[in-house]
């Protein structure tokens, strides 16, 4: 028989939470142990009040409808909270969606997780979380979205994974797992996101993941993989983004990879790959971005390439490509970018890029072009960028350039163009940096440079450019540098020079410079080299000088200057 002081601590204690909790439901009281696990310096729990019947009203709480209402949702994204994880969490028996995204929650996930039975969407990311992704997460036969990204998780991918098969979302990325992926991810067929980037996983792509028929999005980005690409992944027939980059694969690009009719983007750059272009890319017809830079590739560039007609973003650079530019590359009316730098390249520019009307950036810089620049390219009235430096190209500069008005650098360097330097170029209003140094150009320059006003490094030197420097130059306020040593320069430095109060570097060797050097010099405050050896100036240093406080190279030698720097 039970006591009476028994009996009657039994009926105080029900009477006090009773009053308490003015009928408070289980999962109420669930919530509030949970809420003693968490830090809320924001204050956005202050309503989770334990004299309420229900905990259906408060913030971050979604119940289910009719008389037996049941916690569903817990979405305590972006609150600012911190704290771990209670392993009762799962007593919320009907729990279908858990959000703690975006707070700063430490700790490991508790192997009770996997008693969410009913759990359909798992959001951890942006958080502190660390350890390994508990076995028990298997368990979870109704889960679609699985988001772990940007902790602090590592180990390895459990192949209990496998058994989640409704899976759809598995971002995985930003943290620090390691090891291979399991084969049971081949297991996934409902799964359209995969995200394994910037981890430390290695080994190879697995045949299996062919399997996943459904998959849209397949990031492996910046990992330690290695090995070939499986042909299997030719069988993803909805994929529209495939992303390798950064990793150690090698081989080949499989021809299998043309049968992913849906790619959108295809990022194989900073790997071993070898070998050519498959024709078979260009059947990828909604293909957007292809990026092969920094790989071995080599061969030509397959004509096929022209099909590809939503390509916006094309970029070769840094492989061992050779052949010429394929005409057909003017069939690509949405392409953006166009980078082939540091190649084998070689012939001529084709005329038919002036038809890629939206081009921006077009860098042909370290190859063994030759040739002359097609008018044609004044037609790229978007082109903010051409970058034909260090090749073979020769002739003049087409005026027609100048009608590239959105143009902001002009790198035409180490090459061997002739004749002067187009009237036109002065209506590039936008231009930032303009270097055509080491070619072959004569003749004055222009006085229409001065409504470049945007300028800000004009870098001419090793050319055979006359005449005098323009006063025009004055209007250039942006100016850094100017540098325009080793050539035949006459007259007298402009006193106008002393406008360009931003100038850091004012370079004109070996020219033909006579005349003082002007007192207006001094107002270039900020220049930290003057180099105007090998000249014929004349007269003394002006003392205004002192005021180039940030002077640290200052060559004056071989000029008819008399006296001391002050």
């Amino acid at each position: 028989m039970i006591s009476s002081a028994v009996q009657l601590g039994v009926v105080l204690t029900f009477l006090s939470v009773t009053t308490t909790s003015q009928g408070l439901n289980h999962e109420g009281w669930l919530l509030l142990a949970l809420k003693k696990q968490m830090v809320d310096t924001l204050h956005y729990l202050d309503d989770w009040n334990p004299m309420d019947p229900f905990p259906c009203e408060w913030n971050g709480v979604y119940c289910s409808s009719g008389s037996k209402m049941a916690v569903v949702s817990l979405d305590l994204s972006n609150m600012n909270l911190s704290g771990t994880v209670d392993p009762s969490i799962c007593g919320l028996a009907k729990l279908t969606n858990l959000d703690l995204s975006f707070n700063v929650f430490f700790g490991v996930i508790p192997a009770e997780i996997g008693n969410c039975s009913k759990l359909e969407v798992l959001n951890l990311n942006v958080n502190n979380f660390q350890g390994t992704i508990p076995h028990e997460l298997g368990k979870l036969a109704m889960l679609t979205n699985l988001d772990m990204s940007f902790n602090g998780f590592s180990g390895v991918i459990p192949e209990e994974i496998g058994n989640c098969s409704k899976l759809e979302i598995l971002n995985l990325n930003d943290n620090n797992f390691l090891g291979t992926t399991p084969r049971e991810l081949g297991k996934l067929a409902m799964m359209t996101n995969l995200d394994l980037s910037f981890n430390r996983f290695s080994g190879i792509i697995l045949e299996e993941i062919g399997n996943c028929s459904k998959m849209e999005v397949l990031n492996l980005d910046v990992n330690n993989f290695l090995g070939m690409i499986p042909p299997e992944l030719g069988k993803l027939a909805m994929l529209t983004n495939l992303d390798l980059s950064f990793n150690g694969f090698s081989g080949v690009i499989p021809e299998e990879i043309g049968n992913c009719l849906k790619l959108k983007v295809l990022n194989l750059n900073d790997n071993n790959f070898l070998g050519t272009i498959p024709p078979e890319l260009g059947k990828l017809a909604m293909l957007t971005n292809l990026d092969l830079s920094f790989n071995g590739f080599s061969g030509i560039i397959p004509e096929e390439i022209g099909n590809c007609s939503k390509l916006e973003v094309l970029n070769l650079n840094d492989n061992n490509f050779l052949g010429t530019i394929p005409p057909e590359l003017g069939k690509l009316a949405m392409l953006t970018n166009l980078n082939m730098s540091f190649n084998e390249f070689s012939g001529v520019i084709p005329k038919e890029i002036g038809n890629c009307s939206k081009l921006e950036v077009l860098n042909l810089k370290n190859n063994n072009f030759l040739g002359t620049i097609p008018h044609e390219l004044g037609k790229l009235a978007m082109l903010t960028n051409l970058n034909l430096s260090f090749n073979g190209f020769f002739g003049v500069i087409p005026k027609e350039i100048g009608n590239c008005s959105k143009l902001e650098v002009l790198n035409l360097n180490d090459n061997n163009f002739l004749g002067t330097i187009p009237l036109e170029l002065g209506k590039l209003a936008m231009l930032t940096a303009f270097n055509l140094y080491n070619n072959k150009l004569h003749g004055a320059i222009p006085n229409e440079i001065g409504n470049m006003t945007s300028l800000e490094d004009l870098v001419g030197y090793i050319n055979n450019l006359s005449g005098s420097i323009p006063r025009s130059i004055g209007r250039l306020k942006n100016l850094k540098t100017f540098r325009l040593g080793r050539n035949a320069i006459s007259g007298n430095i402009p006193v106008e020079i002393g406008e360009c109060l931003n100038l850091v570097v004012f370079g004109l060797a070996l020219n033909k410079l006579g005349g003082p050097l002007p007192k207006e010099i001094g107002k270039l405050s900020l220049m930290n080299r003057l180099i105007l050896w090998g000249n014929k100036l004349s007269g003394v240093i002006p003392v205004e000088i002192r005021n180039c406080t940030d002077l640290t190279i200052i060559s004056l030698r071989d000029n008819n200057l008399v006296g001391l720097i002050p």
